[in-house]
């Protein structure tokens, strides 16, 4: 079992004779909780290899969907989950086996056990940046599994440096470098891939057709005149991408923000037509629910779109501000501003033909086939849903299919 001894006024937790050795304190907290990582991560390898789809909660507009659909999900076409699994597996290994100093290899095992250590804290860290910095959304599943995975490391190394240090300072030192290395391998590793495009079935977006300023979509089934849409660039514009979006998404913020350049740094004429839509319930009826941040999506979108049918020249500017905040907007402070910009009597007479139009745009996006928003449509191929890193990614839209 584990005794508790004091040295220099420091509790600290020892072994005891290999004839004798329960299970104490260290031992339940270190492969409880390595267990527990385990577990949630081998579960998140069942639902992307085996079910191939996103764990419950994580649908549309959730952050865990944003994380989990990113290309930092995956290193090397592997998900990093696996990896996870394979070393809290590792982990939990390596302590039962070093629990008996009289084992042979022990100090094989510890060192084993340091330098695993420090790899889970050195991507806990990495991987919690990601999601704070650089994605900006926050997955449940993978936050839960860090925090598992750091009691486990911070406990082994505990044990090392206050339980007599099975492995010497400097050689601990060193294993520490080059897990530190392995993780930053790994993180060089996913700066540098190339982010999924997630591209649906083309169907028959063979039948697409854009002729004179007028696009038809789905078979007939939406059919846009550009010059009476929402857009960025010139209505006659050569190439044509169609964005359905919630100003309550994230991913469409992103998305959104990129598309935009890319318009506006084109060698050939392109037009962004924009068609606010909304997630919640209330007005799309292909979902059952949806996050927090989306209750009042609807009114959003209506407003945006009542902004536009006011005065067209105004949209541009309303649009952006929609988008300026990381956080939605709320529904009221939108109304004031868009009264503002367009007056009260002109946003109020066009509501009505605002919410039409909502219906329309979500209808299209039923029609679209995706389960998920930002969806991004080029005349001829088939729907792109779903968060989009870079430009480069929006470019290959015009030109090759996406990753199905």
């Amino acid at each position: 079992m584990m005794n508790t001894e004091t040295r220099d006024g420091a509790t600290t937790l020892t072994e005891n004779t290999a004839e004798n050795r329960g299970w104490g304190p260290a031992d339940w907290l270190i492969v409880g909780s390595a267990a527990g990582a385990l577990g949630l991560s081998l579960f998140l390898v069942y639902q992307s290899v085996v079910v191939g789809d996103l764990p419950p909660g994580c649908g549309a507009g959730s952050g865990c969907g944003e994380v989990l659909t990113s290309k930092y999900a995956k290193l090397f076409g592997v998900p990093v989950s696996v990896l996870a699994a394979a070393t809290y597996l590792g982990l939990i290994a390596c302590w039962l086996l070093a629990r008996n100093p009289a084992r042979a290899n022990h100090s094989v095992y510890w060192s084993a056990l340091v330098a695993l250590s420090v790899a889970v804290v050195g991507s806990v860290g990495w991987f919690v940046c990601l999601q704070v910095f650089v994605i900006r959304a926050i997955c449940v599943y993978c936050m839960t599994d860090h925090a598992l995975g750091l009691v486990a490391a911070l406990a082994v190394l505990h044990v090392w440096w206050h339980g007599g240090r099975p492995v010497a300072l400097p050689k601990a030192a060193g294993l520490a470098f080059v897990a530190l290395l392995g993780v930053g391998a790994m993180a060089i590793g996913q700066h540098l891939a190339k982010a999924p495009v997630h591209q649906l079935d083309s169907g028959n977006a063979a039948h697409d057709k854009l002729t004179g300023g007028q696009l038809v979509l789905f078979e007939g089934k939406l059919t846009l005149n550009l010059a009476d849409e929402p857009r960025v660039g010139p209505a006659d514009a050569e190439r044509v991408v169609v964005m359905l979006f919630d100003y309550a998404c994230p991913h469409c913020r992103h998305s959104h923000e990129l598309l935009r350049g890319m318009v506006a740094d084109a060698d050939t004429p392109t037009a962004l037509v924009l068609l606010p839509m909304s997630i919640n319930p209330k007005c799309n009826p292909a979902f059952e629910e949806a996050p927090d941040r989306f209750a009042q999506s609807c009114e959003l979108a209506e407003i945006a779109l009542s902004v536009f049918y006011s005065d067209p020249a105004k949209y541009d500017a309303f649009d952006r501000w929609l988008f300026e905040t990381a956080a939605p907007r709320k529904a009221a402070a939108a109304k004031a501003h868009a009264e503002q910009r367009v007056g009260a009597e002109a946003l109020a007479a066009n509501l009505t033909r605002a919410k039409q139009v909502l219906t329309r745009n979500v209808n299209a996006y039923i029609h679209s086939g995706a389960d998920r928003v930002p969806v991004m449509i080029v005349p001829g191929q088939g729907p792109v849903v779903g968060r989009i890193e870079d430009a480069t990614a929006i470019e290959a839209l015009f030109t090759e299919p996406g990753e199905k």
